[in-house]
């Protein structure tokens, strides 16, 4: 009988009978559509690397932001000539 589960001992006695090893069927097919439903649910989209300088999501370049923003690092260039 596939796919149906039986009792493997002997009904006279305690002494070993043999049985068969394999899997059910069935339940190869219920742990595969687990497996598939378990990776439809947290399957994680692939990273895409993206270069800000050219992508349009990041927006318009504004020199006067930029300089702002990065006006620190002439100070960390200063201090550094000042240690070597």
């Amino acid at each position: 009988m596939v796919g149906v589960h039986v009792d493997c001992r002997h009904l006279t006695g305690g002494h070993p009978v043999l049985c068969s090893a394999k899997r059910c069927p069935l339940l190869l097919i219920l742990l595969a559509l687990l497996f598939i439903t378990y990776r439809l649910m947290y399957t994680v989209q692939a990273f895409v690397a993206r270069d800000p300088r050219f992508d349009d999501l990041s927006g318009e370049f504004s020199e006067s932001y930029f300089k702002q923003s990065y006006d620190f690092l002439s100070d960390v260039k200063l201090r550094e000539k000042q240690v070597f």
